[in-house]
C-alpha cells in the first residue's frame, strides 16, 4: 500500500497526460481537481492498493469516471462524482448488504485517473485500486478489459453537477456505451457527466484490471518533471518507464487543428508539418483520444490504435488534444499498446471507429525498431542540450 499526496497527485497528472493518448480529459482538468483538493484537505493522504495488499476480496469496488467531451465539464465536477458514487454504492448496498471499499479509474488521463483520487479524498474508508483497464485512454468502454465479460456491468449511474442523475440496467458494455452518449447529449448534461459502473467484488476487478498502470503513471510523471528541468531523471523512474517500449514517429510544428464536439465525443484532425523535411505532413485522427496517424510519406499507418499516439513539446510539456495549439512544435511518439489490449475484440472495435472516421486506408503498421520510453525520452533530452533538436 502507498500513501499518495499532492506530490504524487501532480505526477500523475503528468504521465497520464502523455500515456492517454491525447484523450482521458484536459491536464488542466487535472491540476484543476489538485488545487481544489489542496484548498479544502490540506493533510491530504489516500491509499493507492495493489493486488497484493490485503484487502476484503469480497468487499464491492467499482470503476468511476467523467465521460463526454474532452473539452466539456461540469463547473463542480466533483459534487458529480461524489453523487454517481454515492448513488451505486447505496443501491449495491441496499440489495446486496455488501460495502463498496474500492475505486478504480477507467483509463488513464489527467481527468479520468484523477476522478477515483477526488472520490477517495471525500470518502477516507475508500481505496484506490493500483489499475485501470486500458493503459490509456480510450474512446469507447467495450475499449477496456472491463468490458471482457468477465464482470457484471450494471447497474451502472450518471449524473451531473445538478443533482440528475440516470440509473441504468443494461446487459453488456456495448449496449451501456449506446445507452449513456444520447443520455449526455441532451441539455442536462452538456456533453459532460460522472459515471459509476462495474460494481463488482474486489477479488473480481483485480482480475479484469491492467495492474500497476497508476504507479506507473507516477514514474512517468517523475520523468516529465526532470525533463522539463533539462535534468537526467532518476534511474529507478526511468527503468520503470523503460518497461514502455516506443517508437519516435517525428517531429515537428502543428500546422492547423480541427475540432468537432459532438454525441458526446470531441471529433478531431491535428496536420503536423516536419521539421526537417520539406513536404512531410503527419495526420492525427482522434476521437477524444488519438487513433491513428499517417504521413504524405508512407502508404501505411504510422501507428494504430491500441498503441498509443503521444506528443509531447519541445520544452516536454505534456499537452492532451483539448490544448493542442498552432503554436505547439511537438514530439510525436508510438508507444506499444500491452498484449492484453491487443485482443481480437479490441482490435476491430479501434478499426471500426477509425473507418467510421473516413479513414479507409491500411491499417497495418510497418514493422520498426522499438526502445524503451525512458530511453527515447532522455534521448531527446540530450539532442535537445546540444541543439540538435
Amino acid at each position: 500500500m502507498k500513501k499518495i499526496g499532492f506530490t504524487e497527485l501532480e505526477q500523475i497528472i503528468l504521465g497520464t497526460a502523455f500515456l492517454g493518448s491525447g484523450g482521458g480529459g484536459m491536464t488542466k482538468t487535472g491540476y484543476d481537481f489538485l488545487s481544489k483538493l489542496k484548498s479544502e484537505k490540506p493533510d491530504l493522504s489516500i491509499s493507492l492498493v495493489t493486488k497484493d495488499d490485503n484487502l476484503d476480496q469480497n468487499s464491492l469496488g467499482m470503476v468511476i469516471c467523467d465521460i463526454g467531451a474532452v473539452s466539456a465539464i461540469e463547473s463542480r465536477q466533483d459534487i458529480a462524482i461524489s453523487a454517481a458514487f454515492e448513488s451505486l454504492a447505496t443501491y449495491q448496498k441496499n440489495y446486496t448488504q455488501v460495502e463498496t471499499l474500492a475505486v478504480l479509474p477507467v483509463e488513464l488521463g489527467p481527468e479520468s485517473t484523477m476522478v477515483p483520487f477526488v472520490l477517495a479524498a471525500a470518502n477516507p474508508k475508500v481505496v484506490v485500486l493500483d489499475g485501470d483497464g486500458a493503459r490509456r485512454a480510450v474512446p469507447q468502454i467495450e475499449l477496456t478489459t472491463w468490458a471482457n465479460g468477465d464482470l457484471s456491468v450494471s447497474p451502472a449511474v450518471i449524473t451531473n453537477d445538478q443533482n440528475k442523475s440516470v440509473t441504468l440496467i443494461c446487459d453488456s458494455s456495448a449496449k451501456l456505451d449506446e445507452m449513456l452518449r444520447p443520455i449526455i447529449s441532451i441539455p442536462d448534461f452538456g456533453n459532460s457527466a460522472s459515471l459509476a459502473m462495474f460494481s463488482n467484488p474486489i477479488s473480481k476487478l483485480i482480475q479484469t484490471m491492467i495492474p500497476g498502470t497508476i504507479s506507473l503513471s507516477i514514474a512517468m510523471g517523475k520523468v516529465i518533471q526532470s525533463l522539463q528541468k533539462l535534468s537526467i531523471p532518476d534511474q529507478g523512474s526511468l527503468a520503470e518507464v523503460n518497461k514502455l517500449k516506443a517508437q519516435l514517429i517525428g517531429k515537428g510544428k502543428v500546422l492547423n487543428t480541427l475540432d468537432n464536439v459532438g454525441g458526446g465525443f470531441d471529433h478531431g484532425k491535428i496536420v503536423i508539418a516536419d521539421s526537417e523535411k520539406a513536404g512531410l505532413f503527419y495526420t492525427i485522427l482522434n476521437q477524444n483520444e488519438n487513433l491513428i496517424v499517417f504521413s504524405t510519406q508512407d502508404t501505411s499507418p504510422l501507428a494504430i490504435a491500441p498503441d498509443l499516439i503521444c506528443v509531447i513539446t519541445r520544452e516536454f510539456r505534456v499537452i492532451t488534444n483539448g490544448e493542442i495549439s498552432s503554436a505547439d512544435e511537438l514530439f510525436i511518439i508510438r508507444v506499444q499498446a500491452p498484449e492484453v489490449m491487443k485482443s481480437e475484440r479490441i482490435i476491430k472495435g479501434f478499426q471500426s471507429i477509425i473507418n467510421k472516421m473516413g479513414y479507409a486506408g491500411s491499417m497495418d503498421v510497418k514493422a520498426t525498431d522499438l526502445i524503451g520510453l525512458g530511453d527515447l525520452l532522455h534521448d531527446l533530452l540530450k539532442k535537445i542540450k546540444s541543439n540538435v533538436y
